[in-house]
């Protein structure tokens, strides 16, 4: 497991489904790497070092299963040769960005994938200077060159993993990584991670007196894949908008260039969230708003989503999201991030307002603790024993 935000509640349910004794957490890095991990219970931390990690593989049985939250090429590469089974928690950008984002362009749109299309450079001061523009094109050539054989080493990464745990009736997502990644055959798993779903339709509120200005939440993080140049352009054109950004976690570069861009964009009505909040304080926040704004293009920000709906909000996602595509499947009313406008988003409030009790009653037959839990202790003894 790395040390992230999902962490602390999957291994509370796993304690909740009386699988602690039949389970061992072990967490990448050091203590104190993260603030997302607070744990009480008991967990082992293994630093970073690739040989240490493979010594330590070498304690567990080969009947053993191994579950991996994160499954970045530098976990896949240790695991590609051990005997165990191999079940990987589906997070997406282990999937969409590991290394599709530098040669493919679906996942971002125009204005950021203009500005963002190479990874960072070690060399952060862009230069006037002949020598350094030199060492720069001749790093980005390389790149490109390199893209080929590591594009073929993650497929084979991806084809080492026997399940995927991940959302149900979630065809597309499958399609979409087999479309990504040909040696991809793992065998498709129902389970996910606590959304929040519970609190957030346990704390809805009805904030909202009159229609005058718009509380906007955008995206979920300080990443690429939330293309905010592409959509702040567009939510730049609407009046009486104020536009919420999630950035507590992802790049620290990139979230300051975002900070910096917002304000441009919008002035005293920009208010990014800089600061990891409790998810009861989180849950709060997005009670204050009229509307989720997701401009992705990638599975990615499910909680931010879940936590809206449960609240009651509109949620607006591309079309081509395979999210978008899940929703429709079970029934659940969201509206396209593609046709925005500050028309449609008073039109999508009112439409909510009559479908919340609907929407609610969905993600409650799919997403709630009792589905969850039920999920995981089937995982763990009938796919894992």
């Amino acid at each position: 497991m790395i040390q992230d935000k999902f962490i602390d509640s999957y291994i509370e349910d796993i304690y909740d489904i009386n699988e602690e004794k039949n389970n061992f957490f072990w967490i990448r890095g050091n203590k104190g790497d993260s603030k997302y991990l607070n744990t009480t219970k008991t967990i082992e931390y293994i630093g970073n070092n690739k040989t240490e990690i493979l010594d330590r593989l070498k304690c567990i049985d080969k009947n053993d299963c191994v579950f991996v939250h994160w499954y970045d090429s530098f976990i896949a590469d240790i695991l590609m040769n051990i005997e165990n089974r191999l079940f990987v928690m589906m997070w997406g950008g282990e999937f969409y960005e590991l290394p599709e984002l530098y040669h493919s362009k679906w996942v971002l749109d125009n204005l950021t994938y203009k500005k963002f299309k190479y990874p960072e450079h070690p060399q952060k001061q862009k230069s006037l200077n002949p020598i350094k523009i030199l060492k720069r094109l001749n790093w980005k050539k390389k790149l490109k060159k390199n893209l080929p054989e590591e594009y073929e080493k993650r497929n084979n990464q991806i084809g080492r993993i026997d399940y995927l745990v991940c959302m149900e009736d979630d065809n597309e997502e499958i399609k979409k990584i087999n479309s990504l990644f040909p040696k991809f055959k793992a065998k498709h798993v129902f389970g996910f991670y606590d959304q929040n779903l519970n609190l957030s339709v346990k704390n809805k509120k009805d904030t909202r007196t009159a229609l005058g200005s718009v509380n906007i939440l955008f995206g979920n993080s300080a990443t690429e894949s939330n293309n905010h140049l592409d959509a702040f352009t567009i939510l730049q054109k609407m009046n009486n908008v104020n536009i919420y950004c999630p950035l507590s976690y992802g790049s620290d570069k990139y979230k300051k260039y975002i900070i910096k861009e917002g304000y441009k964009f919008f002035r005293k009505n920009f208010f990014p969230i800089i600061d990891f909040q409790s998810k009861e304080d989180y849950v709060k926040l997005l009670n204050k708003m009229d509307v989720l704004v997701m401009f992705h293009n990638r599975q990615q920000a499910l909680g931010n989503m879940i936590i809206g709906m449960g609240l009651g909000k509109p949620v607006f996602i591309k079309d081509n999201n395979v999210l978008k595509t899940y929703f429709n499947k079970i029934g659940v009313t969201t509206f396209s991030s593609d046709k925005i406008s500050i028309e449609s988003i008073k039109e999508a409030i009112l439409i909510s307002e009559n479908n919340k009790t609907t929407n609610i009653e969905i993600l409650n037959s799919k997403l709630s603790r009792d589905v969850r839990l039920s999920n995981l202790k089937n995982l763990m003894t009938n796919y894992a024993k």
